[in-house]
């Protein structure tokens, strides 16, 4: 149990890991959350206030899928991060989400720099 926040509460534990990704506007505010029941996919999650992060795909599909993330950490309140996501909600694979990362480096180099990456344009 996680002693380190102000509102403990007994329902509140760790369930997965996330890791941090740029978002399409080039920001730090996008989580990949690690499928616990299917390994290999993530579900895609951007900021939506504080520490309450919204699945993207939910989004899209008008339902609203929100998730608590503390410290790079899933905290479960009620259900499971996986569980209760619109019916057509469906993870996305590893390297479509990797894909996009190594993408948005790209684009943010070229950005701070002013400059493309010659070895990257060679592969």
């Amino acid at each position: 149990m996680l002693c380190c926040f102000k509102f403990t509460h007994a329902k509140m534990e760790p369930v997965g890991i996330v890791t941090k990704f740029i978002s399409k506007n080039l920001n730090d505010t996008c989580y990949a959350y690690q499928c616990v029941r299917k390994p290999g996919f993530v579900y895609q999650l951007n900021l939506k206030t504080g520490n309450l992060y919204r699945c993207c795909r939910c989004r899209e599909l008008k339902k609203d899928r929100y998730i608590t993330i503390i410290d790079d950490m899933v905290i479960a309140e009620r259900k499971h991060p996986e569980d209760d996501h619109h019916p057509d909600c469906e993870p996305l694979p590893e390297e479509v989400v990797a894909a996009r990362q190594a993408d948005r480096d790209m684009r943010l180099d070229v950005r701070t720099t002013g400059k493309y990456n010659r070895v990257i344009l060679l592969l």
